[in-house]
C-alpha cells in the first residue's frame, strides 16, 4: 500500500514540474503607429526558457508591432513547450495620464504632473486645459518623461489634452484643490548693516525646509537670487532697508507653493561699527577652550543687550553680529536649552 502511494506522488510531481502555460501582456498599437507591444510570461516549467515568435523574434518582449496577432512558442529547460497569442488592436488615441496632483495655495499656483508613455505617439507633444491656465505658461519638463502643468486654479477640474506631432491626441482629469492656509517665513536673526555698507544679513531659520532657492528684493527693488542645500537660509551682504525673501520654484521661476513671503527690516548702525562674534558649545572638559570632544549648539538664539539683538549660532555654533561701539551683554535666550 505504501509503495502504492509513493509512486503516485512521484507521478504528480512530475506532472506539476513539466506542466506549464504562457501568459501574454498586450499594449495596443496607438495613433495608427506600429508600436504595439507583447510580453510572454511563462507559468511554471522549468526555467531557463526561450521564445520563438511567428514573426521570427527570439526575445520575451516584442515591440513595434502592426495591429495583428502574434503567437508565441515557449520551450522550458526540459523541451516542454506552451503556446500564447497576443492580440494588438487599434487604439485611435494616446492615454496620457496624471502622476501627480498639487493643491493650490493662496493663488492661482496648483500643478500637474503629467505622462504619455513615450511609445504613444509622435514627439513632441503640446498640451492644453480646459478650463484654461490662469497664465498660458508651457509645460515644463519633469523626471522620467513627465511634465509639469503649472498656474491652475483651486477647487477645479481640469481635462489635460495632449496632442502629439501628428495631431493624435489623448486626455487626462486632474482635480486641484484649495490649500486654505500657508506657512509663514520669519527672520530669526537679523544682522544690522554699518552706514552704508552691504554688511547686513539675516537668517530664516526652517530647519531642513524645502524652499531652497529665493528671490530676496531690497530698497533698489531688483531682485537677487539665493540658492541653498538646506535651512537655515542666510542671507548676507546686504545694505540697510526692507526686504522682501520671495521662495520660488527653480522650474518655471513662480513662486513657491505654499509660502509667504518673509519681510525684514535690516537696520542701519551709525559708523563707526564694529562686531562681536563667538561660538556656542557644550564644554565636554570644561577648559573653556573648543576642542576635544566638545560639542557646537547649532541654531540657538543669543541675546544681545542693550537692544536687544538677536544672533542665530550656525551649523557650527558660531554667530557675528555687528555693533556699534559700546559695552554689551551676549547669553543665550533660553537657559534651560
Amino acid at each position: 500500500m505504501l509503495k502504492g502511494l509513493l509512486s503516485l506522488s512521484f507521478l504528480c510531481s512530475a506532472i506539476q514540474l513539466h506542466a506549464f502555460q504562457v501568459v501574454i501582456f498586450a499594449n495596443p498599437a496607438y495613433c495608427g503607429l506600429n508600436n504595439g507591444t507583447a510580453h510572454a510570461s511563462p507559468q511554471g516549467g522549468v526555467a531557463p526558457y526561450t521564445y520563438l515568435w511567428d514573426n521570427g523574434a527570439t526575445t520575451q518582449s516584442i515591440q513595434d508591432l502592426a495591429p495583428g496577432t502574434y503567437v508565441v512558442t515557449v520551450t522550458d529547460n526540459s523541451g516542454a513547450t506552451a503556446q500564447g497569442t497576443a492580440t494588438i488592436v487599434v487604439e485611435a488615441n494616446m492615454s496620457p495620464y496624471v502622476l501627480e496632483e498639487r493643491d493650490a495655495c493662496f493663488g492661482c499656483n496648483g500643478r500637474a504632473q503629467v505622462v504619455t508613455p513615450g511609445f504613444q505617439g509622435t514627439p513632441p507633444f503640446t498640451y492644453s486645459t480646459v478650463p484654461a491656465q490662469c497664465s498660458a505658461f508651457p509645460a515644463t519638463p519633469g523626471p522620467n518623461g513627465s511634465v509639469y502643468i503649472d498656474y491652475l486654479n483651486g477647487n477645479q477640474t481640469y481635462t489635460i489634452t495632449v496632442t502629439d506631432a501628428n495631431g493624435c491626441t489623448g486626455s487626462a482629469m486632474a482635480d486641484i484643490g484649495q490649500i486654505p492656509s500657508f506657512y509663514q517665513h520669519e527672520a530669526a536673526s537679523i544682522q544690522p548693516a554699518c552706514g552704508t555698507a552691504s554688511n547686513g544679513g539675516f537668517v530664516i531659520a526652517d530647519l531642513g525646509g524645502s524652499a531652497i532657492n529665493w528671490y530676496v528684493t531690497g530698497p533698489n527693488g531688483i531682485p537677487q537670487t539665493f540658492s541653498f542645500n538646506n535651512g537655515p537660509y542666510v542671507f548676507s551682504g546686504l545694505e540697510a532697508g526692507t526686504y522682501t525673501a520671495a521662495p520660488y520654484d527653480p522650474i518655471t521661476g513662480i513662486h513657491f507653493w505654499c509660502e509667504q513671503d518673509a519681510v525684514v527690516v535690516i537696520p542701519a548702525i551709525a559708523p563707526p561699527c564694529g562686531s562681536v562674534s563667538g561660538r556656542v558649545f557644550h564644554d565636554a572638559d570644561q577648559d573653556c577652550v573648543f576642542g576635544g570632544a566638545d560639542v557646537v549648539i547649532p541654531w540657538k538664539v543669543m541675546t544681545i543687550v542693550p537692544g536687544p539683538m538677536y544672533a542665530l549660532t550656525m551649523w557650527d555654533g558660531g554667530y557675528t553680529m555687528n555693533l556699534p561701539y559700546g559695552s554689551f551683554s551676549i547669553a543665550q535666550a533660553l537657559y534651560n536649552e
